[in-house]
């Protein structure tokens, strides 16, 4: 009841004092367009309730406010935009923004927030962003967003949050970017994010995760990128990335991986960008990225432990435009063909590495960008290809910096400069001696089979007569027989038949002789 004819007076005061309401000291009140009140660093302790009741934007940075409840904001119905950031909020009651149906963006970062009740937002229908970033809270309670069905943006960074439950972002069905960075995040349960299907960007980097559930990221087709940089990752299976089928960029920056894995990230096929800077691996094996088509960009930087890239690394990422692979202080090894069938490549950036040689067959006319600054470049034939590439290359960035470090005579100069004589004739010879070694290695294996065939022969050639004699004599003792039988078989016929006439002539000279009495 006390409450009630506060409010009661108060709004009579506000009615007294006009439409236009009264502007608190220290603050700036706008009116226009857009009706707004800026109050920063005017040391508040709580809202102004006699602003005016048609203020859209309120701005109260750098106060003194402690907490706030519904009657911080319940004359002003039409605010879309409430900015408390940078005061000593440690509690906020609920039901505080029911009357805020027109609320689109609410600010709470860099305040002393350690806990919210499931109560705390009610009201706020058509918010879509919200930002709780730098407060002190440890705990996300279930059904926390559940009235923030418009919601789009939700920043959560550089809090105390240690534990995500599976219910914790129910309702957030419009949430678009969501940001955990920054927490102590160690766990990812089953169906962590489920209702979250319209995510687009997620940030869990600089937490302490160490592993995920297979359907952490469930249902999550529409996601295009994911930062997972400092955490503390072990290992990364193809499972763990299996329902991201539209994720277009992941980072894994100072993790803790030993070795990139191969087949690791191979389901998400349509995966634009990869970050695997800051990272432990020494090794990056041929097909590590095997089934990632739609690469275009890879970064992988201040990896101090990498020491060679394999060939054949991103013999499947043919779409990839962006390769960054600067500031590895032990990489000394990129195997040849490495960049081989890279027709889109157009940035290769290799600066600030151990390197000495490079092979760059492959890389063609769409190479814009090309930075090879900082390495230990021995400047001998095997740098020619590189040399005629930076000549022809009109804008490469920094080859003027690509400098000499062997042989001695040239250390210091720039590679452009320095003359190398008679490579063009030894890289042919080479090139020749290829060709020769391979048509030499196809007539030997030519010529070994056949001679095994002769040898063959004449180690057989005794048993080989013998059968061939065996069929002769088959054949030959096979023709007499039948010869034998067809003049049996005309012997039997002319006796038949000279039998026959016999008969017959027996047969005339009887009736022949017939007696007379018999007549």
């Amino acid at each position: 009841m006390l409450f009630l004819l506060k409010s009661w007076l108060l709004l009579q005061w506000i009615i007294l004092l006009g439409v236009s309401g009264y502007c608190p000291p220290a603050c700036i009140c706008k009116d226009g367009e857009e009706i707004g009140v800026e109050c920063i660093n005017a040391g508040l302790e709580i809202v102004p309730m006699t602003l005016n009741p048609e203020i859209q934007v309120l701005v109260l940075q750098y106060n003194k406010i402690k907490e706030i409840g519904s009657a911080s904001f319940q004359f002003h119905p039409e605010l879309d935009t409430v900015d408390l950031s940078n005061n000593q909020l440690i509690g906020i009651q609920d039901n505080t923004f029911e009357a805020q149906k027109k609320l689109l963006k609410l600010k709470l970062e860099g305040n002393e927030l350690t806990m919210l009740s499931n109560l705390t937002f009610i009201g706020l229908d058509n918010l879509e962003y919200l930002d709780i970033s730098k407060n002190k809270i440890d705990h996300l309670p279930a059904g926390l967003f559940q009235s923030l069905s418009s919601l789009k943006k939700l920043n959560l960074e550089k809090n105390s949050i240690g534990i995500i439950g599976g219910n914790t972002f129910t309702g957030l069905s419009s949430l678009q970017l969501l940001k955990l960075n920054d927490n102590k995040i160690a766990k990812l349960p089953t169906d962590t994010f489920g209702s979250l299907e319209r995510l687009s960007a997620l940030d869990l980097s600089r937490n302490k995760i160490t592993a995920w559930s297979e359907s952490s990221f469930a249902f999550l087709s529409n996601l295009l990128q994911l930062d997972l940089s400092y955490n503390s990752l072990i290992n990364i299976s193809k499972e763990s990335f299996q329902d991201l089928t539209s994720l277009l960029s992941v980072k894994l920056v100072s993790t803790n991986l030993s070795s990139v894995p191969t087949l690791a990230l191979s389901a998400i096929e349509t995966l634009e960008e990869l970050i695997l800077s800051e990272n432990k691996f020494s090794t990056i094996s041929s097909g590590s990225f095997r089934g990632l088509k739609s690469l275009r960009v890879i970064k992988i930087q201040y990896c101090q432990h990498l020491k060679s890239v394999q060939s054949g690394a991103f013999r499947d990422n043919i779409e990839l435009t962006d390769i960054d692979m600067s500031y590895n202080d032990n990489l000394a090894v990129m195997e040849k063909n490495l960049f081989k069938d890279l027709t889109n490549l157009s940035d290769l950036k290799l600066a600030h590495n151990k390197l000495s040689s490079i092979s760059l067959k492959g890389v063609s006319s769409p190479l814009q960008s090309l930075v090879l600054t900082g390495n230990a470049w021995i400047c001998d034939c095997q740098l020619l290809p590189l040399k005629n590439l930076l000549l022809n290359l009109s804008s490469a960035q920094n080859r003027s910096f690509v400098r000499c470090a062997e042989p001695y005579a040239a250390r210091g100069e720039q590679l452009l400069s320095v003359q190398l004589e008679g490579c063009s004739d030894k890289l042919e010879e080479d090139e020749l001696g290829y060709i020769s070694t391979t048509f030499i290695f196809i007539i030997g294996g030519s010529v070994s089979c056949l001679s095994l065939i002769i040898l063959v022969l004449l180690l057989c050639r005794r048993r080989i007569l013998e059968v061939v004699k065996d069929i002769r004599w088959h054949k030959t003792e096979s023709a007499i027989k039948n010869k034998e039988m067809e003049y049996q078989k005309s012997f039997i016929q002319y006796e038949e038949y000279f039998l026959s006439l016999a008969r017959q002539q027996a047969e005339v000279e009887q009736s022949q002789n017939i007696p007379v009495t018999e007549l």
